[in-house]
């Protein structure tokens, strides 16, 4: 298997010993180093005197619980805000994985590990979606400011191809082609579901379908929509108190990721010559 997180430096954060050796030896082979820990605390001392690419969490601990550790990671500006976190967890029911992916995690793994694939997999699509968020807030994919006279505020770019093309040399191009055809319907009703939660007031619902929608985006290189959804997830009060303004820019924004995802979906299946973005 291709080492796909070569570079990439990982804080473990469990404490159980097995699963400390499992994830050890599963990251390992996946070509990353590592630093283990025992439990949240100890990972706050750890950040503090180290940065790391990636946090692997695990959510039930003494002292300070993986969920909390997460939260309090995410503090706005704060030194490990943007730092990919994926958590583990034994239990996966719907509300217990709501409150971790509102906490603010970028994916969960269920326990126990067993699958190579799927570990790295799920690890290497975080890394890739941070990547982008990094890159979206860049001078070159800043937003342009579109509000004179009400206007709505939209993005320069609403797809990177760089992380599909990038996810091609895994998956191949028909497997991307077939990934974004099924995102074009998954983010549709995402959205659809996000202005409803925002028109009638539902700030739970605004909160976890903007986080959804987010690493939705995020896994298919939309960033102008991920952009948006983020934002949304960070103040859902705000996005309840100027609803009209928030719908406007979510239907704008995905009739244009919509269209050139479809682009982009026919190139990789060999409908049009492929030119990936330079």
């Amino acid at each position: 298997m291709t080492p796909v997180l070569k570079g990439v430096k990982a804080l473990i954060v469990e404490d159980n010993l097995t699963n400390q050796i499992v994830a050890r030896e599963m990251l390992a082979y996946l070509g990353a180093q590592t630093v283990i820990v025992g439990d949240g605390i100890e990972a706050l001392d750890a950040l503090a005197a180290e940065t790391f690419d990636l946090l692997i969490i695990d959510i039930e601990m003494p002292r300070l619980t993986g969920t909390e550790l997460i939260r309090r990671l995410r503090v706005p500006n704060g030194r490990h805000a943007d730092t990919a976190m994926v958590a583990l967890t034994a239990y996966v029911m719907q509300e217990n994985c709501q409150a971790i992916e509102q906490a603010g995690a970028d994916g969960i793994i269920a326990k126990p590990l067993v699958s190579i694939e799927r570990f790295g997999e799920v690890l290497s699509a975080v890394l890739e979606r941070r990547r982008q968020l990094r890159a979206a807030a860049a001078p070159e994919q800043a937003w342009t400011a579109q509000t004179a006279n009400g206007v709505d505020t939209t993005p320069t770019a609403v797809v990177d191809e760089r992380a599909l093309v990038s996810l091609a040399e895994i998956a191949g191009d028909v497997g991307v082609a077939t990934l974004i055809s099924s995102a074009l319907t998954e983010l549709e009703t995402a959205v659809a579901e996000l202005l409803t939660a925002i028109e009638t007031g539902d700030l739970d619902r605004t909160r976890f379908v903007s986080h959804s929608l987010a690493g939705m985006a995020g896994s298919v290189g939309a960033v102008g929509l991920e952009r948006q959804a983020r934002a949304i997830n960070d103040d859902p009060e705000a996005a309840l108190i100027d609803a009209r303004r928030h719908g406007s820019m979510l239907r704008t924004l995905l009739s244009r990721t919509l269209s050139a995802l479809a682009q982009t979906r026919a190139r990789f299946a060999g409908e049009t010559p492929w030119a990936p973005a330079v």
